[in-house]
Protein backbone atom coordinates (compact mmCIF):
# COMPACT_ATOMS: atom_id res chain seq x y z
CA UNK A 1 0.00 0.00 0.00
CA UNK A 2 1.87 3.46 -1.24
CA UNK A 3 1.84 6.23 1.48
CA UNK A 4 -0.85 8.03 0.15
CA UNK A 5 -3.05 5.31 0.48
CA UNK A 6 -2.12 4.48 3.85
CA UNK A 7 -2.95 8.29 4.56
CA UNK A 8 -6.27 8.43 3.01
CA UNK A 9 -6.93 5.39 4.70
CA UNK A 10 -6.05 6.70 8.17
CA UNK A 11 -7.89 9.86 7.53
CA UNK A 12 -11.02 7.59 6.52
CA UNK A 13 -10.95 5.59 9.88
CA UNK A 14 -10.47 9.11 11.93
CA UNK A 15 -13.09 10.77 9.93
CA UNK A 16 -15.52 7.47 11.18
CA UNK A 17 -14.26 7.61 14.50
CA UNK A 18 -15.21 11.28 15.23
CA UNK A 19 -18.52 10.97 13.68
CA UNK A 20 -19.62 7.81 15.09
CA UNK A 21 -18.48 9.37 18.81
CA UNK A 22 -20.45 12.60 17.74
CA UNK A 23 -23.69 10.24 16.63
CA UNK A 24 -23.69 8.75 20.29
CA UNK A 25 -22.63 12.23 22.31
CA UNK A 26 -25.28 14.68 20.40
CA UNK A 27 -27.42 12.58 18.90
CA UNK A 28 -27.67 9.86 21.44
CA UNK A 29 -28.02 6.95 18.56
CA UNK A 30 -28.47 3.51 19.44
CA UNK A 31 -25.54 1.62 19.18
CA UNK A 32 -26.04 -1.25 16.84
CA UNK A 33 -27.43 1.26 14.39
CA UNK A 34 -23.98 3.48 14.99
CA UNK A 35 -22.08 1.26 14.17
CA UNK A 36 -23.81 0.58 11.01
CA UNK A 37 -23.74 4.32 9.95
CA UNK A 38 -20.19 3.88 10.80
CA UNK A 39 -19.82 1.27 7.95
CA UNK A 40 -21.59 2.79 5.52
CA UNK A 41 -19.60 5.73 6.48
CA UNK A 42 -16.21 4.23 6.05
CA UNK A 43 -17.71 2.44 2.71
CA UNK A 44 -18.94 5.72 1.72
CA UNK A 45 -15.48 7.53 2.15
CA UNK A 46 -13.51 5.03 0.48
CA UNK A 47 -15.84 4.68 -2.47
CA UNK A 48 -15.40 8.33 -2.41
CA UNK A 49 -11.43 8.37 -1.98
CA UNK A 50 -11.07 5.79 -5.22
CA UNK A 51 -13.66 8.01 -7.13
CA UNK A 52 -11.71 10.36 -6.85
CA UNK A 53 -8.09 9.14 -7.11
CA UNK A 54 -9.50 8.13 -10.63
CA UNK A 55 -11.29 11.66 -11.35
CA UNK A 56 -7.80 13.53 -10.80
CA UNK A 57 -5.63 10.33 -12.51
CA UNK A 58 -8.10 11.06 -15.86
CA UNK A 59 -7.79 14.90 -15.81
CA UNK A 60 -4.47 15.30 -15.12
CA UNK A 61 -4.00 13.12 -18.48
CA UNK A 62 -6.44 14.66 -20.21
CA UNK A 63 -6.96 18.34 -18.59
CA UNK A 64 -2.95 18.68 -16.77
CA UNK A 65 -3.26 22.02 -14.62
CA UNK A 66 -0.82 23.58 -16.89
CA UNK A 67 -3.10 23.69 -19.51
CA UNK A 68 -5.55 26.13 -18.10
CA UNK A 69 -5.86 26.06 -13.97
CA UNK A 70 -8.83 27.78 -13.70
CA UNK A 71 -11.18 25.98 -16.26
CA UNK A 72 -9.79 22.88 -14.41
CA UNK A 73 -10.51 23.62 -11.01
CA UNK A 74 -14.22 24.41 -12.41
CA UNK A 75 -14.48 21.12 -14.19
CA UNK A 76 -13.30 19.49 -10.81
CA UNK A 77 -15.39 21.42 -8.54
CA UNK A 78 -18.17 20.62 -10.33
CA UNK A 79 -17.72 16.74 -10.73
CA UNK A 80 -16.92 16.30 -6.91
CA UNK A 81 -20.13 18.40 -6.29
CA UNK A 82 -22.09 16.08 -8.33
CA UNK A 83 -20.69 13.26 -7.31
CA UNK A 84 -21.07 13.66 -3.43
CA UNK A 85 -24.47 15.48 -4.05
CA UNK A 86 -25.53 11.88 -5.31
CA UNK A 87 -23.69 9.85 -2.60
CA UNK A 88 -25.45 12.09 0.18
CA UNK A 89 -28.62 11.12 -1.37
CA UNK A 90 -28.34 7.63 -1.87
CA UNK A 91 -27.00 7.29 1.81
CA UNK A 92 -29.79 9.79 3.16
CA UNK A 93 -32.54 7.23 1.41
CA UNK A 94 -30.61 4.13 2.81
CA UNK A 95 -30.99 5.60 6.42
CA UNK A 96 -34.46 6.50 6.14
CA UNK A 97 -35.34 2.77 4.46
CA UNK A 98 -33.58 0.61 5.99
CA UNK A 99 -32.85 2.13 9.73
CA UNK A 100 -34.96 2.35 11.94
CA UNK A 101 -34.93 6.54 13.34
CA UNK A 102 -37.60 8.32 11.43
CA UNK A 103 -38.19 9.96 14.52
CA UNK A 104 -34.60 11.30 14.93
CA UNK A 105 -34.87 11.91 11.20
CA UNK A 106 -37.62 14.11 11.43
CA UNK A 107 -36.49 16.18 14.45
CA UNK A 108 -33.03 17.22 13.12
CA UNK A 109 -33.80 17.15 9.44
CA UNK A 110 -34.74 20.68 9.50
CA UNK A 111 -34.11 23.53 7.20
CA UNK A 112 -31.01 24.68 9.24
CA UNK A 113 -29.85 21.56 9.32
CA UNK A 114 -29.89 21.17 5.34
CA UNK A 115 -28.22 24.49 4.64
CA UNK A 116 -25.30 22.93 7.09
CA UNK A 117 -25.03 19.83 4.95
CA UNK A 118 -24.94 21.68 1.69
CA UNK A 119 -22.21 24.15 3.62
CA UNK A 120 -20.24 21.23 4.65
CA UNK A 121 -20.47 18.99 1.15
CA UNK A 122 -19.46 22.47 -0.41
CA UNK A 123 -16.76 23.34 1.80
CA UNK A 124 -14.94 19.65 1.67
CA UNK A 125 -15.54 19.69 -1.98
CA UNK A 126 -13.69 23.05 -2.20
CA UNK A 127 -10.66 22.17 0.58
CA UNK A 128 -10.36 18.49 -1.40
CA UNK A 129 -10.08 20.04 -4.60
CA UNK A 130 -7.51 22.72 -2.85
CA UNK A 131 -5.84 19.93 -1.40
CA UNK A 132 -5.18 17.32 -4.50
CA UNK A 133 -3.82 21.34 -6.13
CA UNK A 134 -1.55 21.88 -3.53
CA UNK A 135 -0.04 18.30 -3.74
CA UNK A 136 -0.35 18.52 -7.51
CA UNK A 137 2.00 21.78 -7.38
CA UNK A 138 4.21 20.59 -4.45
CA UNK A 139 5.28 17.37 -6.66
CA UNK A 140 5.93 19.39 -10.21
CA UNK A 141 7.77 21.57 -8.18
CA UNK A 142 9.98 18.57 -6.87
CA UNK A 143 9.99 17.26 -10.21
CA UNK A 144 11.08 20.70 -11.22
CA UNK A 145 13.51 21.22 -8.66
CA UNK A 146 15.52 17.20 -9.62
CA UNK A 147 15.40 18.19 -12.87
CA UNK A 148 17.47 21.55 -12.59
CA UNK A 149 19.40 19.78 -10.26
CA UNK A 150 20.38 17.36 -12.58
CA UNK A 151 21.06 19.59 -15.15
CA UNK A 152 23.43 21.52 -12.94
CA UNK A 153 25.25 18.57 -12.35
CA UNK A 154 25.56 17.51 -16.25
CA UNK A 155 26.83 21.21 -16.45
CA UNK A 156 29.72 20.74 -13.90
CA UNK A 157 30.18 17.21 -15.37
CA UNK A 158 30.92 18.65 -18.83
CA UNK A 159 32.81 21.29 -17.57
CA UNK A 160 35.24 19.26 -15.86
CA UNK A 161 35.25 16.85 -18.52
CA UNK A 162 36.84 19.40 -20.98
CA UNK A 163 38.59 21.02 -18.70
CA UNK A 164 40.22 17.62 -18.27
CA UNK A 165 40.37 16.76 -22.15
CA UNK A 166 42.04 20.24 -22.47
CA UNK A 167 45.09 18.83 -19.45
CA UNK A 168 45.56 15.90 -21.73
CA UNK A 169 48.74 15.95 -24.44
CA UNK A 170 46.99 13.59 -26.76
CA UNK A 171 43.83 16.03 -26.95
CA UNK A 172 46.57 18.90 -27.26
CA UNK A 173 47.98 17.42 -30.08
CA UNK A 174 45.39 16.74 -32.00
CA UNK A 175 44.00 20.07 -31.25
CA UNK A 176 47.30 21.50 -32.72
CA UNK A 177 47.06 19.37 -35.86
CA UNK A 178 43.28 19.84 -36.60
CA UNK A 179 44.40 23.75 -36.11
CA UNK A 180 47.06 23.95 -38.90
CA UNK A 181 49.51 25.58 -36.55
CA UNK A 182 52.98 24.04 -36.77
CA UNK A 183 55.55 25.02 -33.79
CA UNK A 184 59.32 24.83 -34.18
CA UNK A 185 61.72 24.71 -31.43
CA UNK A 186 65.00 25.83 -31.39
CA UNK A 187 67.91 24.80 -29.37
Amino acid sequence: MSKKNKIAAALILFLATITTFFRWYIFEIELKYNLLLSVISITVLSFTWFFFRKLYGYLDKKMPYDKGIFKRLFLQIIITLIFSNIVSRIVYQIGINFINFQDLINEQFTNLAQVAGISSEILLVILLNVAHFSYYSLEKWRENALRASNLEKEKSDVQFDNLKNQLNPHFLFKHLIKSNRVFVFYL
